[in-house]
């Protein structure tokens, strides 16, 4: 039907997947090993998510974009989790950044204003609820 009107299949699918995305929660993985991300990218995949290495990487890129949760591992070289909660929440204090960790334990995450932290491994049904609450709190669908 599109290839009725002279739409072309490649152009169509493109725009609908441009829309729904726009519609979908945009999601900010943080992460200095690549592994992880590729995980937290794929319990992610029915949004929009963009990968950062570390925290100086994702603060420019909360600053060049809008984002409805950043999702961020503690311990990184260059700038840490912690550091990048208080520099997002300085500029853009509404948006919700949830902490990832296999080296720091939940009463010293628990003394920053994280809006949900998870020990790896992740459990990932637990994680997938609290990020799709964040998103559908933003006005988002995933």
């Amino acid at each position: 039907m599109l290839e009725e009107k002279g739409v072309e299949r490649q152009a169509a699918e493109e725009h609908i997947t441009e829309k729904a995305m726009a519609e979908s929660g945009r999601i900010l993985v943080v992460d200095d090993h690549p592994e992880a991300r590729k995980f937290m990218k794929s319990v992610l995949h029915t949004f929009e998510v963009e990968e950062a290495s570390d925290g100086v990487e994702a603060l420019q890129m909360v600053k060049g974009s809008e984002f409805d949760v950043v999702v961020t591992d503690i311990r990184m070289p260059a700038m840490d989790g912690y550091t990048l909660l208080e520099r997002v929440h300085r500029d853009f204090p509404n948006l919700p950044v949830v902490a990832i960790s296999g080296m720091h334990h939940g009463e010293e995450v628990a003394q920053h204003d994280f809006a949900g932290f998870f020990e790896k491994p992740v459990r990932i049904n637990a994680f997938r609820g609290l990020i799709d609450d964040l998103v559908a709190a933003a006005g988002k669908e995933a």
